[in-house]
């Protein structure tokens, strides 16, 4: 598994997340789980999104926004293929974590 990779989900609900961020630093790879941060499709998105805490990413030619708020831990069979890799974005991704956490 790779920091800052979004990945098909596997996960049984996949219908209505199907991409998941792995934010999970790669010193912890032997864990059984990984901490993501589902990918919502902007269409479909459950609540008003605030940018810097959901900011939003092309995948696959559509728009879909981190829901920051939703962070989980998966077990890793859950995460499939990498389809984009985030990391040149890892600052947004730590931003969004600091509002969660924080608020700042």
């Amino acid at each position: 598994m790779t920091q800052y990779h979004v990945h098909a989900s596997l996960a049984p609900s996949k219908g209505e997340v199907p991409y998941l961020l792995d934010i999970q630093s790669p010193l912890l790879d032997k864990l059984a789980t990984r901490v993501v941060l589902p990918l919502y499709p902007v269409d479909r998105l459950p609540f008003p999104a605030v940018s810097r805490l959901s900011p939003e990413w092309d995948i696959e030619g559509k728009a879909y926004r981190l829901l920051t708020p939703n962070i989980a831990a998966m077990p890793r069979k859950w995460l499939g293929r990498s389809v984009l890799d985030c990391s040149a974005q890892s600052h947004t991704i730590v931003a969004a974590l600091d509002m969660l956490i924080s608020g700042i």
